[in-house]
Parts: structure tokens; sequence; C-alpha cells
């Protein structure tokens, strides 16, 4: 056995003896082995509708209200630029949050979570949001509550609030603990899926479906990872800003062709709705019923949403906002967002054109959906892919290099970088990264545990000034 070989292995090993903890089938305790419902899922989905009873419904009170105020925020923020250098808008915060979690998994997992799930996982995924809503507005009224100035302008984060909360609530051990391990899981989680994962896979799709970039892999990784590299040295001014004005034209582009598919479709619109329905909440089908389309459609919206993770709130401690609850609640728009006009828009789109029945492609079957305008109406998701890539790339080189900053000082937060770039690098240009991007990727969801523990010991320091702010209304 090489040396490779050996490392491979080992990681592999460890990579599994996560797997086993965090995505243990709940269901198995009470004999049901055909539904598989990861315990990652399952404390997701508890600690939402405990925060959701504990915060009485606050998500369906104040969404429109937080929408004002994001909006208003921006425009405060229009004439004052110069007096806030490193400070941001929170409508600019709630596109970072979503350029950091639509990427390839927005588009290929939805559809292939109706290929597995059937299309009933459609409405999972569509009220899935609105139900972890309360956890968005924790983590982000925490990141923010308990941020610290820096640089002319602010850093926060779990890694923030985890330490410093739980020390005010007489837990000062289990807080340096917590805030280590979820830091150290979100700096290596960094370099797999929105790093080397990503830019790997817009290399493929552009050198697949163009011939002319056949040959052109290294130029093509070199340009991508160039524009990353000059975005994330420029702080968080350049990576907000640029992000603010990529994602919603990708989003819109996305959408407004998804809309012309349905239309050339139209004829296959009530069948279509009636299989979502129907399916969504059937006892027993070919798909598992009403429990198979609940935990498919749960965990993509889930994972899509990026709910649970905590990277929102790093974002969202950059604002210009002094007002913790207030910006908790800009938050929520988020998830919305990302899952009304992407994965949502997806899942339709595989249903209405049927695509689903035949394979379980991923981002091909989406293709195929497309193709169903025009042979040619499939290069359009060709092209958004690799810039929804790109966006994640910049928006979690960002994360890892606050946190790094963080524990390590302002200079290695910069070294972070140039070994981010470089793992970018090497995504695009090898074949073979499964390995260790599978081992990056199972790191990553184990933030969720040390995260929503942290907002859960702290929710009622959360409630108390969410009281306090609940009679000003």
């Amino acid at each position: 056995m090489t040396f490779e070989q050996l490392i491979s292995h080992y990681i592999l090993d460890f990579s599994k003896m996560l797997e086993v903890v965090m995505y243990y089938n709940v269901l198995s305790l009470f004999g049901i082995t055909e539904t598989q419902f990861p315990l990652l899922i399952f404390f997701i989905i508890c600690t939402a509708l405990f925060l959701l009873i504990k915060f009485r419904f606050m998500n369906l009170r104040y969404f429109i209200y937080g929408l004002k105020v994001m909006f208003n925020q921006a425009d405060i923020m229009a004439g004052q630029d110069k007096q806030n250098v490193n400070k941001i808008a929170s409508l600019k915060a709630v596109f970072m949050a979503i350029a950091g979690a639509t990427g390839l998994g927005s588009i290929a997992g939805v559809a292939l979570a109706i290929a597995v799930g059937g299309p009933g996982s459609l409405v999972w995924i569509i009220l899935m949001p609105f139900f972890c809503m309360p956890i968005r507005f924790a983590e982000v009224f925490l990141g923010h509550k308990y941020r610290t100035p820096v640089d002319n302008g602010f850093d926060g984060g779990p890694h923030h609030f985890i330490k410093k909360g739980l020390a005010e609530i007489g837990l000062k051990k289990l807080g340096i603990v917590m805030s280590g391990i979820f830091s150290i899981c979100l700096m290596l989680a960094a370099f797999g899926g929105p790093c080397s994962f990503q830019v790997n896979q817009a290399i493929s799709v552009l050198s697949h479906n163009f011939s002319m970039f056949g040959d052109m892999k290294i130029p093509l990784t070199l340009a991508f990872c160039g524009i990353a590299a000059f975005v994330l040295t420029g702080g968080i001014k350049r990576v907000a800003g640029l992000l603010s004005a990529i994602v919603p034209i990708v989003i819109a582009l996305y959408f407004g062709s998804a809309i012309i598919v349905i239309i050339f479709n139209y004829k296959a619109i009530p069948s279509a709705l009636y299989d979502i329905f129907t399916l969504a909440f059937a006892p027993h089908s070919v798909y598992g019923g009403i429990l198979g389309a609940f935990v498919m459609g749960a965990t993509r919206a889930i994972v899509a949403s990026e709910i649970g993770l905590g990277t929102a709130s790093i974002v969202h401690a950059n604002v210009i906002n002094k007002d913790s609850v207030k910006e908790g609640l800009t938050a929520m728009a988020a998830p919305i967002i990302e899952i009304l006009f992407v994965s949502s828009i997806t899942g339709l789109l595989v249903t209405l054109t049927g695509v689903y029945k035949t394979s379980s492609m991923g981002a091909i079957d989406v293709y195929r959906a497309f193709e169903t305008v025009s042979w040619w109406f499939k290069y359009i998701v060709v092209c958004i892919i690799p810039v929804m890539g790109l966006n994640v790339m910049i928006a979690w080189g960002f994360f890892g290099e606050r946190i790094t900053a963080y524990y390590f000082g302002k200079k290695t937060g910069k070294i972070f970088l140039v070994l981010y770039i470089f793992a970018g690098f090497i995504g695009g240009i090898i074949n073979n990264v499964d390995v260790m991007i599978a081992f990056l990727n199972t790191i990553t969801v184990t933030v969720v545990f040390p995260n929503l523990i942290g907002v859960l010991l702290l929710s009622g320091v959360i409630w108390k000034e969410f009281k306090i702010f609940n009679k000003t209304i």
C-alpha cells in the first residue's frame, strides 16, 4: 500500500466513523428501516420545533417586518459607504449568505431528491425553510449580539457567541471547547465542498459542454481561482459588493429561464401538481410514502439553505445595523429566497417534464428539462452553475479567513486564503478528489452540533431581548 493509499484509507475510515453517528437512522429505533431519517436532520428539525414554540411562531408574525428593515437598511447605507469602511448593509449580508449556500447542490441535489423521494418531496422542500426560520433568526441574533469590533468593522459568528455566551451563563469551559470544535471543523470544511468540489465541478461542466474548453483545464482553473483571490483579498466590502450584485442576477436568470420551461410544458402542469400533492401525503408509495417524501424533502431543504451551519451569523455580524433582534429578523429572508427561487423551481421543472422517471443523474436531469424548450436552452444552466460555484467559493473563503484570523491572528488569515486558493486550484485540475472531499463534507455538517447546542443553551438570552423588542413594536 502506497503512502497516498494509506492516507486515503485512514481518512475514509474516520469519515465513515463520523457518518455512522451523524447519519444514524433515528427511525430504526421504531423498527422502520426502509426510510432513512439521519440523526443530524432529526436534531435540526427538533431544534427548529423548540425555537418555533419558544419564540411564539415569530417567523409568521415578523417575516414581512424583517424585509422592511432589510430594504430600509440598504437605503441608509447608500450614503454612508465612506464612513463604514468594513461594515455592510443587511441586504448585502442576506445575498452573501445566499451565495454561500446556493451552489451545485441547489440544482443537482434537488433533482436527485425528486428522483429518490418522489415529487411529493417538493412540498417539504418548500415548507421546511419556513419551519426552520427561527434557527436562522437565533444564530444571526447571537452572532450579532456577541460580535467584536475589529478593523473599523466587526467580527462575529458561532466562534464568538458560543465562547462568550456560554461564559455568561456559567459554562465557560464548555463554551471554549465547543467554540474550538466549531472553528476547526469550519476551517477544514471550507477546503472541501465550498472550494475544491465547486471548482472541480465548475471546470468539469465547462469542459464537458464546450469543446473549446476541453484542453483548457489549467487556464480555466487559474482564471476561476484568480477571480476568487482578487475578491477575497479585498475584504468584506469587496466580497459583499460583488456577491450582492451577482447573486440577484444569477437567481433571476435561472428563475426566469425556468418559467419559460414551465410555459413550454404547461399542459403537464395539472398532472405534475397532482403528483406533487398526492405523493407528499400518500401513506404508501414506491418512493416511501409521506415519510419518505418528508425526510428527503426536509434533508434537501436544510442542506440547500445551510440552516444550522452558523455561516450566516458570520456575515450578519458585519452589518451597520445595531439592533440584534432586527438583524435576526432580516436574516430569515435568505433561506426563503434560495428555496423558492432556486431549489423549488428546480424540483417543479424535474417533475413537470418527467425526467426524474427515467434517471437520477442530478444536474443532467435539469439539463434535460431545459432541453424540452430547445437543444441549446440547457446552456443557460451550464453557464449558471460555474458562477454559483464561484459565489460559494468566495463566501466560504471569507468565513474561513475570519475564523482563522480570530484564533491565530490577522496574518494567519491571509495564509489561510493562500492555502484556500491553492486547494481550489488542485480541485480544478485533478480528477479524483472524491476521498478528500467526502471527508471534508462530513466535517462540514459536524459544525451543526456545536452551533445548535450553543443556540439552545442561549435561547433564554434571545427570548429575553425578543420580549423587550416585541413590546416596542
